[in-house]
Parts: structure tokens; sequence; C-alpha cells
């Protein structure tokens, strides 16, 4: 990798991180608004804008193309519909998450997630682990347990968060 890629990389990273870090707050202004709704608004929003983006910069023909190839690649299609939804609950439950004021749920899913995550390489995509990296999977997993056990009940907010986005991380990996 290149030295100007790696800066252009190291400055996404960070950029989505911040901005990811910040959407606890954001959404917290719309707690009058239901999960679904704001869901939704991202959804019919994003698609409006990244239209729009499509004619500005005369690639519309790539919006019809990709439906095309759904019609032939159903099973593709499938997988990707799947991943969509397992994304949409995912903002679901981290808006509810924000929302109910359950934000240290949210935030030991963020350190469930690679487990899970690594769980579902080994079993679906047969990923082989070296010994050492199975322990430092076990060291995350016993900070976990700690985090877990300190909050005192099962963090049910945690567990939806980071299995719903895992999922979708694996249904990407497919395709």
């Amino acid at each position: 990798m290149s030295g100007e890629n790696r800066k252009l990389g190291l400055i996404g990273a960070t950029s989505a991180y911040l901005v990811w870090g910040f959407l606890p707050i954001f959404w917290k202004m719309f707690g009058k608004a239901g999960g679904w709704e704001v869901v939704a608004h991202r959804v019919v929003w994003s698609l409006l804008v990244m239209l729009l983006l499509l004619v500005i910069f005369k690639k519309f023909h790539k919006f019809k193309e990709t439906f095309h190839y759904f019609a032939e690649q159903k099973q593709y299609a499938i997988c990707l519909t799947l991943a969509a939804a397992f994304a949409g609950v995912n903002w679901w439950i981290n808006i509810y998450g924000v929302n109910s004021n359950q934000v240290v749920e949210l935030g030991i899913g963020m350190f469930l997630t690679p487990l899970i995550s690594v769980f579902l390489g080994v079993l679906f995509y047969k990923e082989k682990l070296p010994p050492l990296k199975w322990a430092s999977i076990l060291l995350a997993f016993l900070g976990l347990l700690i985090m877990v056990f300190q909050l005192g009940r099962i963090p049910w907010i945690a567990v939806g968060v980071s299995s719903t986005w895992a999922i979708y991380g694996a249904l990407k990996k497919k395709n």
C-alpha cells in the first residue's frame, strides 16, 4: 500500500469512527420519533440523495444495470436483501438503545461484535486461526464477561446489535 493510500485510509477510518461515535448524540435528538421511523427516513433520504448524485454525475445507467444484475442473479439479490434487513434491524437497535438510555449496552456490543464475527467466520467460512489468535479471542471474551458481570444482567441490546452486525458482515462476505 502506498503512503498516499495509507494516509487516505487513516483519514477515512478516523472520520468514520468519529461519525459513529457522535451518532448517538444525533439519534438522541430524535427521541420523540420511533426507531423504525428514523430508519425509514435514513433509507428513503439516502436513496433520494444517491439517485440525485447518479443523475448529477451521469451514472444513472449504473442503477439500471444493478437491477438487471439482481434479476439475473437471484441468490445474490436474496443475500443482499437479507444483509440489508439485518443492517436495518441493527440501525433500529442502535437508535432504540440510545433513546432508552442503554448506551453502555451498545458499548458492550462493540466489543462483542468482532467475537461473533470471528465465530461466524470459523463456523461458516471454515477460517482457521492459529493458537495465538485463539488466545487473544479468549482474553477478549474474558474481558467481555467481566463487563457483563459488572452490568449485572444479560445485555440484550449488546447481543442484538452485535449479532445483527456480525450476520450482516457474514452475508456481505458471501458476496
